[in-house]
């Protein structure tokens, strides 16, 4: 209990460094999966290179923040992107809101929503390596829907949802996705 209780004040010690440590995360697990993708050649590792080429540019963006120009910052730091500020023009500030199922406030979270989020995808990914994504992409799901309060019947149909594109994907180009350390050999 005592090991839980530091790992929870280390976890609420990085809430100045959320943005870093999120950043961070997707930046190295971007680079790992681009390098990774050079093996499958080029029609089952485009798409895998393409998106984590993305990945690494823009949590780039987020660690360089504090270097990049003021115009490029501003988009980054405040949240105030172009289609967010289309949004509020088309909805106007002054909407009251009528969702009574919005969380609570992420300052009054214990745990920052993004080392929440960087929790869960190292876990995701550790799961993904011992039993294989496409099992690991429905328990990911509704371990992140519980965590978030979501109702079981919205996150077990996201689950399945989850699972079917992880098929699809598996199937399309070919990855063997179903296949972890763990169940290599197993699962035919």
């Amino acid at each position: 209990m005592a090991l839980l209780r530091r790992f929870t004040a280390a976890l609420v010690a990085l809430k100045q460094f959320e943005e870093y440590v999120l950043a961070g995360l997707f930046f190295v697990v971007g680079c790992y999966a681009y390098i990774d993708a050079r093996s499958w050649g080029f029609a089952a590792g485009t798409w895998p290179r393409l998106t984590s080429g993305v990945v690494i540019v823009l949590s780039a963006l987020v660690l360089l923040q504090d270097v990049l120009p003021r115009s490029i910052r501003s988009l980054i730091s405040d949240g105030d992107t172009m289609f967010s500020r289309r949004q509020k023009e088309a909805v106007g500030d002054d909407t009251p809101s009528t969702d009574h199922d919005e969380p609570a406030d992420a300052d009054d979270e214990p745990i920052s929503p993004a080392v929440t989020t960087a929790l869960f995808t190292v876990g995701f990914a550790v799961l993904g390596y011992l039993v294989g994504f496409l099992w690991a992409t429905p328990a990911f799901v509704l371990a992140y829907g519980y965590w978030n309060r979501i109702d079981w019947s919205k996150s077990a149909v996201l689950a399945i949802v989850g699972f079917a594109i992880a098929y699809g994907f598996s199937l399309v180009l070919g990855v063997p996705i179903h296949e972890g350390v763990l169940t290599e050999g197993i699962v035919p």
